[in-house]
Formats: structure tokens, sequence, C-alpha cells
């Protein structure tokens, strides 16, 4: 039985507060192999240079909220069997994820390749891609966490590439590409793998060339 895949591209930005995070996603999915999987924007609102505005204690709330309800409806009315995340800040990987779990009856196993545990709010720190996954086990952050019908479960969860504490959210990852690539070429040969997110890409050589391009007149003529 051939399995239906799609590939979403969530450019969010607002819960890691960076615009940047919009160019990572686009150049990821950009970079990625072609294939015939359907490619699926996620509407997201583009940074205009308005400040977040702290709700609750979440900077970008409502915006957060608005985008997370229209990924799971685009997830939804596909139906997939798998799907890939291409992001953005690592809030988008909830949707995916938590629709996983709920395609495969509460069984989905997950392994969190992250520098940071996303797991709990940090006092003075009000941004929601700390929270992802503490909102797919049904904790982190109330409202979004609603949005989880059936929560993971904690033994179905394994974190790599967290060098430190959990709570210790500005350690840098200790996990290098070909480690990476082991691990998931490992995974996908002993069991099905039907979902992948990647997720705060910042490529900054991209990133300045195309701040100095925006700077050049001609190209704007």
């Amino acid at each position: 039985m051939i399995k239906k895949t799609i590939r979403l591209l969530m450019p969010q930005w607002q819960g890691g507060n960076n615009p940047n995070y919009s160019f990572g996603a686009e150049l990821l999915a950009w970079l990625a192999p072609d294939n015939d999987q359907p490619l699926i924007k996620v509407p997201v609102q583009a940074y205009d240079g308005t400040p977040l505005e702290n709700e609750n204690g979440l900077n970008g709330r409502k915006q957060l909220l608005e985008q997370l309800e229209a990924a799971q409806h685009i997830i939804h009315a596909h139906k997939p069997d798998r799907i890939v995340m291409f992001g953005g800040d690592c809030l988008v990987e909830q949707a995916p994820f938590a629709y996983l779990n709920e395609r495969y009856g509460g069984e989905l196993g997950l392994i969190w390749i992250d520098a940071h545990s996303d797991l709990v709010r940090i006092v003075g720190y009000d941004y929601g891609h700390i929270l992802p996954l503490g909102n797919l086990l049904g904790e982190g952050d109330e409202e979004f966490a609603k949005h989880v019908k059936i929560p993971l479960k904690p033994e179905n969860i394994f974190m790599a590439g967290n060098p430190e504490a959990p709570y210790n959210f500005s350690a840098a990852g200790t996990m290098q590409m070909p480690q990476l690539l082991h691990l998931i070429k490992q995974l996908s040969e002993e069991t099905d793998v039907v979902g992948l997110g990647i997720t705060e890409h910042l490529p900054w050589d991209s990133i300045h060339l195309k701040n100095l391009l925006g700077e050049i007149p001609i190209l704007h003529n």
C-alpha cells in the first residue's frame, strides 16, 4: 500500500520572535529533494516591523494560535499517512506530530533532536518555541495543549542532542551532521518513519547576502 506523504512549509517566526526563521524555512523547502510529494504552504502572518505583543505570557499568542489552527486544518483536509514539516520556529512541530499520534492510535514514537528540551515555560522568556514538546505531552501552555487530542506518551519520547539540563535554553547543540544522518538512517531501517520536522534553520551567509541584495538600487528600479 502506497502511503500518502505531504510536505508542509510553515515559515512561522513569531514563536522565536525572529523573522529570519521564515527565510530559513523557505530555503529548506527549496533545498529538499524534488519528488511527487505535494508541498503545501501554511499561511503565516509576515513580519511587517510591528513588535509582537505579550499576550498572557506569550509573545504573539493570537497569531501563533491562528497559524496552528491553519496547519491543523490543512493536515486534516489531506489526511496524510506521513508528514514532512519545514519550519519556521519549532512550535510548527505541534500540528503534524499531534495529528500523527492521533492517526496511529496514540502509539507514535518521537525522537526530539534539539539543543533545547522545549518542555516547559521559562520565567522571563515568553516565546512559544520553548513549548512544543510540552504541548504535545498535554502540558506546556494550556491554550496550545488543548489542541492535542491525544497527548504523546512520555515513554515514547527520546531526546537527543541536548547537551546539558533541559532547562538550559541557550546551550549549543553537540550533535554533528554525520551523527544526525546516521541516527536518522538507523531509525529508517528499524521502524516506519511517518514524520520529519526540520526547523529553526538560520543560514546566516544566505541571510546576509539577501539583506545585501535588498540594498542594491538597480535591483529595485
